[in-house]
């Protein structure tokens, strides 16, 4: 176990998103995040989730230490999106800019598979008949897990189309998947899988603007980690 007086002090990376909310990331710890009204408040809730993140790196992986804390945050970036732009395409901070090496695009890509596997263990256990019904948190209450899963494999794939340039169309499921839910949440996961691995080395330092937001490889590896813990937030809080 690893205990240390000290803080461990992490960047934290903030957008505030086109609904007035704000997101605050760290980058050095992918898909650990928390949402607030205001950046203290997100800021506030990044620091109580280290904790339940580092957990949860642990149920996926027995080799990973005990981290103790505590744990400080500290704002590294704090960019505002377009609000023109959709949802999903978010900020593009200085960190998003670095190429990424071997070690980084396997770690991403652990995590990815860890995230999507929390997605498809949630949705097996979910009663056919719930797909279907509203989600009961009043932000996403218009919404049913059905519409929110779809809506964020769909999210997904567009984004591996940004890791090329120019973009192409996104990869379209078989037909036969059209209505088992948990055969499409896994085919995307693969082909989210299978696409970061097998990038070249040009893509891997790619940037580019994709109407007027910059997008990278690193980017795409860490929106994708998001949308599949976001989803799973969302569907288990709903439910």
């Amino acid at each position: 176990m690893m205990t240390l007086s000290k803080p461990i002090v992490y960047d934290a990376y903030i957008e505030k998103n086109i609904d007035n909310l704000y997101t605050a990331q760290l980058l050095d710890l992918l898909g650990c995040y928390a949402r607030g009204s205001s950046e203290a408040e997100a800021l506030q809730r990044l620091d109580d989730a280290i904790p339940a993140y580092f957990d949860w790196l642990r149920s996926h992986d027995d080799y990973m230490p005990i981290v103790k804390g505590p744990f400080q945050v500290r704002r590294a970036e704090l960019l505002s999106a377009n609000v023109d732009g959709l949802p999903w395409d978010g900020v593009f901070f200085d960190n998003d800019a670095l190429p990424m090496e071997d070690d980084d695009l396997d770690w991403a890509l652990a995590i990815l598979g860890w995230a999507y596997d929390d997605l498809l263990s949630l949705i097996r256990r979910l009663p056919r008949e719930r797909f279907s019904q509203p989600l009961k948190t009043e932000q996403h209450r218009e919404s049913t897990p059905n519409m929110a899963l779809r809506y964020a494999l769909g999210l997904q794939m567009t984004c591996l189309t940004y890791i090329t340039e120019p973009p192409g169309a996104p990869a379209q499921p078989p037909e036969f998947l059209a209505d088992d839910l948990v055969a499409l949440a896994l085919w995307t996961r693969e082909q989210a899988l299978e696409r970061l691995r097998t990038t070249t080395d040009a893509e891997r330092t790619l940037i580019q603007k994709i109407d007027g937001v910059g997008w990278s490889l690193r980017k795409v590896a860490r929106t994708s980690i998001m949308i599949a813990r976001v989803t799973a937030e969302v569907i288990a809080n709903g439910v």
